[in-house]
């Protein structure tokens, strides 16, 4: 402790550390004048008592307080020398500044291994730590020449004036603010503080011996204070808090002030208790009273890393006891990774090692416990097994639907990732890959590195025939740009815009509150099963299969309606004669249509085909229907060959016949009737 706060808190009674008395009173120089620094002091005074006098009870509160003490702050300010003193107190050099910034930097440097630190970050610190804001204008200096964050501006000065409690005051009666940080996903800004109050209230209760002496608890710990190793739920929390109020509050009437402590920490907490995120998630709520000096440490650990494990690690020694880091693991953070949801997946290998460490022990100790279980009492026997399965029968529709969910999530979670390998896939198993030049369909992909098939592509593309290697190459690159344009470049977009669209699904969907909501449901649902059968053993059966049956049955009528609606409206269509009709309609449509696009060469292609087979040993093939024609081809006994439909009688005595000589059907001739056979 300085000399000059020594001092003054010794003569004055106060602690310049804790009241900042230069901004108190809106002095900036420590040079003032006697006037001005009385005008400054006739005004402090004079707000404060339109304060005292007002409305707000939280204000009047503590400018009350300062009222008090006003003749104790004036006589340091009159007196010019301690004026100064305290002045310079305030501006502390730097090497003051590195010990004034130790813890702030030792957290700050836990929250950069996870995320870039912002504004909203660095607010959260000093409403949480209270205790710091006398350092802010160091922390503030520090945080912007050491982790480079920007936009602090004016905010380096000390604000010790407005506190939570204020801040908290002013946003009564508004929704709940969008720009705090949440404890990964589950608790307000608000309640982490508040938390934050109830501890500073129960190490000053902890100071008072009377207090320890009468709750013993008090020497433990907040969580051991409370009970909440035997609490199981809110509302029996809730209870115990409002009996210890209002006996902290009588005891307070009767002893005084030294009571005070305990009835701000119960009020506090009743506060809280009703806090609908609190209510939503007790066991959570728990493990942040449980481990409280982790607390302002969670809502930044979304995406934890090793380092920043280790390192929480080490902070958790400090005020806990963890054999190594696998008991850290297992009794603290993996509790807190399954009940918050905390996205770290690079510690899942860490995770898993201290997981199955804790299994083994478990089950090198399976003897003992099931030995344990027998002899420790008679407990409460476990419902019969046809119990769940008519609580499955009764309630089936509710775990429907809470699969039916669970596959959208699996699909918006797996398909995001797979989108664009799926439409890759896509694009070569359909059709989009071939396209039309002439008359003929082209597979791109499949005869892409045939010479005979790559060129009639770049000339379909160029226009004109290709007749050199230098075009050849500027016409593939042209025909490959446009042909990605055409298909690829359109399917991928699409991939990219389903991605981002079920990226916007996953992060605004609160599947985390839709999952534990629906554990609560089952939950209750069970409990509520269980009640019927203990309190109604008689009745259940009889209750509860009948409510399994009636569900069968109006499923089995829903199913019914969905079948028959269709088969009654087919049926009615049958009677009135008006379903054949249109039937009847659509059909001469269709078939008028099919009419008007049929082509002479569709016609031709439909025509039947005959086929003649050479029946002598050798058969001359000629280019025309007669003897005097020249002989093109010849065809042994048993050739086969497809006739173009043509034909012709030689000199009014035979009949020739013109037949395809190639598959192609490019290259014809004449053969006579005398040596072939239809």
């Amino acid at each position: 402790m300085d000399d000059i706060q020594r001092k003054i808190q010794d003569k004055y009674g106060f602690d310049i550390s804790h009241i900042q008395l230069m901004k108190l009173y809106k002095i900036d120089d420590a040079d003032i004048s006697a006037d001005e620094l009385e005008t400054k002091i006739a005004d402090c005074r004079k707000k404060w008592n339109q304060s005292i006098n007002g409305a707000n009870e939280k204000f009047a509160q503590r400018d009350r307080g300062h009222l008090e003490k006003a003749d104790a702050y004036e006589a340091v300010l009159r007196d010019r020398k301690l004026r100064k003193e305290v002045f310079a107190f305030y501006n502390k050099s730097n090497s003051d500044e590195s010990s004034a910034t130790e813890f702030a930097r030792e957290y700050f440097s836990i929250v950069a291994t996870t995320k870039k630190i912002k504004k909203s970050d660095v607010s959260f610190f000093f409403d949480y730590f209270q205790e710091e804001r006398k350092n802010k204008k160091a922390v503030c200096n520090m945080l912007e020449h050491d982790f480079k964050v920007i936009g602090l501006g004016k905010d380096n000065g000390n604000e010790d004036e407005k506190t939570a409690d204020e801040e908290d005051e002013g946003k009564k009666g508004k929704k709940k603010d969008e720009t705090s940080p949440l404890v990964v996903n589950l608790f307000q800004k608000l309640t982490i503080l508040k938390l934050s109050k109830c501890e500073n209230f129960f190490q000053k209760a902890k100071e008072s011996d009377m207090l320890r002496q009468r709750y013993p608890a008090l020497g433990e710990s907040l969580y051991d204070l409370l009970e909440l190793d035997r609490t199981d739920n809110r509302e029996t929390l809730s209870g115990k808090v409002l009996r210890w109020r209002d006996e902290a509050f009588n005891q307070r009437q009767e002893r005084g002030q030294e009571f005070a402590p305990l009835v701000d920490l119960f009020n506090t907490l009743c506060d809280v208790l009703d806090y609908q995120d609190v209510v939503d998630n007790f066991a959570e709520f728990k493990l942040l009273i449980k481990y409280s000096a982790l607390t302002p440490y969670m809502y930044c650990f979304v995406d934890m890393k090793q380092n920043t494990l280790k390192e929480l690690f080490v902070i958790a020694n400090k005020h806990y006891y963890f054999k190594d880091i696998n008991e850290f693991l297992v009794n603290y953070f993996i509790p807190v990774y399954d009940n918050f949801n905390i996205s770290a997946h690079s510690v899942r290998s860490v995770i898993k090692k201290a997981q199955q460490k804790a299994e083994k022990k478990v089950s090198s100790n399976k003897i003992l416990n099931t030995l344990s279980a027998k002899f420790a009492g008679a407990g409460e026997r476990k419902a019969p097994w046809i119990v769940s399965v008519i609580h499955w029968m009764v309630y089936w529709p509710v775990f429907v639907v809470y699969l039916v969910l669970e596959i959208v999530k699996y699909v918006c979670y797996g398909l995001r990732k797979a989108v664009i390998p799926v439409f890759a896939v896509l694009i070569v198993v359909k059709n989009m890959i071939s396209f039309k030049y002439g008359e003929e369909d082209l597979w791109v992909l499949l005869k892409i590195f045939s010479r005979e098939e790559w060129y009639p592509v770049m000339e379909f593309f160029a226009g004109k025939q290709i007749d050199n290697g230098f075009h050849a190459v500027i016409w593939s690159l042209i025909a490959i740009v446009f042909m990605l344009i055409m298909y690829l470049i359109p399917i991928l977009v699409a991939a990219v815009l389903v991605r981002e669209s079920l990226n916007g699904i996953v992060k605004q969907v609160d599947w985390i509150g839709i999952e534990r909501t629906f554990k609560n449901i089952f939950n209750s649902l069970k409990e509520k099963t269980l009640e019927q059968f203990r309190n109604q053993r008689k009745e259940f059966y009889k209750i509860r299969i009948f409510k399994a049956v009636m569900n069968i049955v109006c499923t089995a009528i829903l199913v019914l309606i969905v079948c028959l609606v269709p088969m009654g409206f087919s049926y009615l269509g049958e009677v009135t004669g008006y379903g054949l009709r249109m039937a009847q309609e659509q059909a001469a449509a269709v078939i008028e249509h099919e009419s008007e696009n049929v082509t002479e060469d569709d016609l031709e292609s439909e025509s039947i085909e005959t086929v003649y087979v050479i029946a002598v040993e050798m058969a001359n093939i000629r280019k025309g229907p007669g003897t005097e024609y020249a002989i093109i081809a010849s065809a042994t006994k048993g050739q086969t060959f497809v006739g173009t439909g043509n034909e012709q009688k030689f000199e009014g005595k035979s009949t020739w016949y013109e037949i395809y000589l190639d598959d192609s059907k490019s290259q014809t001739g004449w053969v006579s009737q005398k040596v072939i056979e239809q």
